[in-house]
C-alpha cells in the first residue's frame, strides 16, 4: 500500500521524510494514517494516450 509521509520517521533500515510516497504493508500504512503520520496516496492508472501517431510525409521536390 502507498501513503504519503506527513511526517518523518525512521527505522533500523529505512527511513521517510515528510512529503514522501513509500510503499508499506496494509498493516503498517493503516497504523501510521490511524495516527496522523500518513495519508493514503490512490494509485492513478496511467492515462491512455489518445493521440494519432503519425508518420513523417515524404518531401518531394518541386517540378520547376
Amino acid at each position: 500500500m502507498q501513503v504519503k509521509m506527513l511526517t518523518s520517521i525512521a527505522g533500523e533500515r529505512w527511513s521517510a521524510l515528510p512529503g514522501q510516497i513509500i510503499e508499506i504493508d496494509k498493516a503498517t500504512a493503516i497504523r501510521l494514517i490511524k495516527t496522523g503520520q500518513a495519508v493514503e496516496v490512490a494509485i492513478k492508472p496511467e492515462p491512455e494516450n489518445a493521440a494519432r501517431q503519425t508518420t513523417r510525409a515524404k518531401r518531394r521536390k518541386a517540378h520547376v
